[in-house]
C-alpha cells in the first residue's frame, strides 16, 4: 500500500493520538498501567500555519495537562488554570512539523505488508480497512523484544489518505509481560470553519 501521495491534499485537521499500557512494562515514556493522548488541530494552508496540542498523561508518580497554541511565529501555552504564557518562539515550526500529515501519518501510508481485509466506515468516513501483522522492528521500538505485533489503517476511498491506525504491541509471558496499543485518530479533513485564534489571559514572557 503506497499512499504517500495522498496526503499532499491535507490543508488542515483535527488528530487525537492515544497511547496505553497494560502489564509490567514500560513504553516509550508511558507508565506501567498508565495512558498518554495527544489531542488538537492542525493548520498548514493558508498561511499562518497554526497548531493548537493538548497533551495529558495519567497513571506513574505524576499526571495532567498541558495545552500548546501555536500561531505563526508566537508560542502560548497553559499548564493548568486559566494563564497562558506567550513568547516568540523559532521552534514553532518543527512542532508544528511534528504534525504535518507526512510526519504524523506518512510511515503507515507507505508501510509494506499491509493487506486489505475490509471496507468500514471510521471516524464519519468510508474507508478500505489494512492490516498486517509483520513485526518490522516495531515490537522492539516499543519496548518489547520478544512478542508479537498486529497493525491496521484505515485510508478513506474518497482521497486515499489514512483516517486511522490502530499498532497493538503484546509481550510474550516472562519477566516482563503486558501489551502497548497505540491509536492514530484524524477528523474534520480540509474543514474550512477550523480556526486557531489566541488564547484568552495572556502573559507575555520576554523572548
Amino acid at each position: 500500500m503506497r499512499l504517500s501521495s495522498a496526503l499532499d491534499n491535507l490543508n488542515n485537521y483535527t488528530f487525537v493520538i492515544t497511547m496505553s499500557s497494560k502489564g509490567t512494562s514500560d513504553f516509550v515514556g508511558v507508565p506501567q498501567g498508565g495512558s498518554m493522548s495527544i489531542e488538537g488541530s492542525v493548520i498548514f494552508k493558508p498561511e499562518p500555519q497554526a497548531a493548537d496540542i493538548t497533551m495529558t498523561t495519567t497513571g506513574g508518580s505524576s499526571g495532567g495537562a498541558m495545552k500548546i497554541r501555536i500561531i505563526g511565529d508566537m508560542s502560548y501555552v497553559n499548564l493548568g488554570g486559566d494563564q497562558w504564557m506567550a513568547s516568540q518562539d523559532s521552534s514553532n515550526q518543527s512542532t508544528i512539523d511534528a504534525y504535518k500529515p507526512e510526519s504524523l501519518l506518512g510511515s503507515y501510508a507507505s508501510m509494506s505488508g499491509l493487506n486489505k481485509v475490509g471496507e468500514e466506515t471510521k471516524n464519519g468516513v468510508p474507508c478500505d480497512h489494512f492490516q498486517s501483522t509483520e513485526d518490522s522492528g516495531y515490537a522492539s521500538m516499543f519496548g518489547l523484544p520478544e512478542g508479537t505485533w498486529q497493525m491496521d489503517v484505515w485510508t478513506a476511498k474518497d482521497g486515499g489518505y489514512v483516517i486511522s491506525t490502530l499498532s497493538t504491541a503484546t509481550a510474550k509471558a516472562g519477566a516482563e509481560t503486558g501489551q502497548f496499543s497505540m491509536g492514530v485518530d484524524i477528523t474534520k479533513v480540509n474543514d474550512n470553519s477550523l480556526k486557531i485564534e489566541k488564547p484568552d489571559n495572556v502573559m507575555e514572557i520576554p523572548s
